[in-house]
């Protein structure tokens, strides 16, 4: 018990700080200065200057922000390509870690024998160190250069801060190396401790007791065959010939029956067991995908896009676009130079796009729910409780799927429909902006698809359960007899029984 305790807090541990890791590869302000406002002097301008792994921008007072997008791989400071790639190797090392961890914990019933099980464990928690120190060096390799600037003397240019996301990912790469340790250590007494053997000696027999006990028998027995008449012993000998002959025709063929059908009942319900722990771990990956894609959607750009210039074979002079988010309104020239303006606090928002954050966050906490209780409802699991119990969180699970993929397709229903009205209704003026439906879109419908497969999914193999589980306990019907002298042996669908007639 007390190592399925550490094993569940090291699990906890890990996609906590596996998803802060993540989210720093997202998030801006990786190195951040302003200009103006400082030593208490009254405020006329501020601007703000940033960067992150991906681009470069500025941000005045009026909250306009300009930004630059790092070009080809190449041409990026070499310092933010190894830290893009340290971060991505930890990631990778992470997921692993998650596969090899899920096989290995005791509350699982997949991954072999406990020792094998041990060992996969151990290499899931070695992943997963592995995996904090790697993001630790990222985020050092850049702190590191950002510190070198800013206490350079010589240096001309603008002194940046290290910014909030390294810290989260600190905090993260923590979290992981500790989750990492408490898998190890749950599991490095039964691998690297002493193996303690205990050898049963038999006692010899003594050679004079067994000399007199040989004797004792071969006197008695002498003695009882000389008692013994040849007319009762031949009468005897016929009368058991007789009925042992019928009653060990009748045993065999009820033995042979009753081992044959056994087996093929034991074959008969292992393999659809197997297949659903197969299908429920299928769905419960379905889910966890079509969760991963709709919560890509919220940071995603993109959502509608309008282009200018370059359009219908036209020679491209100046090209712009005008994209927007559920969180700002963006303009790029072909020049790759991004103006955007944030939107402001909630309630100077439209309407139809607070409508479309609350219908995902809803959509995004029912499926955290859902896959709690899912992940307690497999088969493969040993928390939960019996099978009534698992097949009951796997039903409350697949609702609350469900239900958080109605919020979602709800919200993106509704802003296609925003972007079709207000597309159809620009045909009138020409001069007004015609925006199209964004990438984001289409992912997060296509995450809600296999969502919904996912519930199905788990419905079936709960339903496939019950309906074998009743043939199972279901009254066994008569097939056939067969009569031995005397005797009907009547047969039935997982047994055989013999009655006398």
């Amino acid at each position: 018990m007390q190592i399925r305790v550490v094993q569940i807090w090291g699990f906890l541990m890990t996609v906590l700080g596996w998803i802060f890791v993540a989210c720093t590869m997202a998030m801006e302000g990786w190195k951040i200065t302003s200009i103006g406002g400082m030593g208490g002097s009254s405020i006329i301008k501020v601007a703000w200057y940033w960067s992150s792994l991906w681009r470069s921008c500025f941000t005045d007072s009026t909250a306009v922000s300009n930004c630059y997008d790092y070009p080809m791989l190449w041409s990026v400071d070499g310092y933010i390509q190894v830290v893009r790639g340290l971060l991505m190797a930890a990631l990778t090392l992470g997921m692993l870690g998650f596969v090899l961890s899920l096989m290995g914990m005791e509350c699982t019933f997949i991954g072999g024998k406990d020792r094998s099980k041990y060992k996969k464990i151990y290499a899931g928690g070695c992943c997963h160190v592995t995996s904090g120190f790697l993001s630790t060096c990222g985020y050092a390799v850049y702190a590191q250069y950002v510190s070198v600037e800013y206490f350079n003397p010589e240096f001309d240019g603008l002194k940046y801060d290290i910014g909030t996301p390294l810290f989260l990912g600190w905090v993260g790469s923590t979290f992981q190396v500790t989750g990492g340790f408490f898998y190890m250590w749950s599991v490095c007494t039964v691998l690297c401790g002493e193996a303690h053997t205990v050898t049963n000696v038999q006692a010899l027999p003594d050679p004079e007791q067994t000399k007199s006990t040989t004797a004792l028998s071969t006197v008695s027995e002498i003695t009882s065959k000389t008692k013994v008449s040849s007319v009762s012993e031949l009468s005897s000998r016929s009368e058991r010939s007789d009925m042992s002959g019928i009653s060990s025709r009748s045993g065999r063929t009820a033995k042979s029956g009753r081992s044959s059908k056994t087996e093929r009942t034991t074959n008969r319900a292992l393999h659809p067991a197997m297949w659903r722990r197969a299908a429920q771990i299928l769905g419960l990956l379905l889910c966890l995908l079509g969760w991963g894609l709709v919560g890509c959607t919220l940071a995603m750009d993109h959502w509608r896009v309008a282009q200018l210039g370059g359009e219908a074979g036209s020679s491209v002079v100046v090209a712009a676009w005008f994209w927007s988010d559920l969180w700002k309104d963006c303009y790029q020239d072909s020049t790759a130079l991004v103006n955007c303006v944030d939107f402001g606090v909630l309630w100077t928002v439209k309407s139809y796009v607070q409508a479309v954050r609350g219908l995902l966050v809803i959509g995004l906490c029912l499926g955290s729910i859902g896959t709690v209780l899912a992940f307690l409802g497999l088969e493969c699991t040993r928390v939960g409780g019996g099978q009534r119990s698992k097949d009951g969180l796997l039903v409350t699970a697949s609702a609350f799927h469900l239900a958080g993929c109605l919020s979602d397709v709800a919200g993106y229903c509704l802003y296609i429909n925003r972007v079709v009205v207000a597309f159809l209704h620009s045909k009138a003026d020409p001069s007004a902006l015609r925006y199209e439906m964004g990438a984001p879109l289409y992912v997060g419908l296509v995450g809600s698809l296999l969502l919904f497969l996912g519930c199905a999914v788990h419905c079936a193999t709960v339903y496939r359960g019950n309906q074998t589980e009743s043939r199972r306990h279901a009254v066994p019907s008569i097939r056939g007899k067969q009569q031995i002298r005397g005797r009907t042996n009547w047969f039935h669908d997982n047994e055989a029984s013999v009655v006398m007639v």
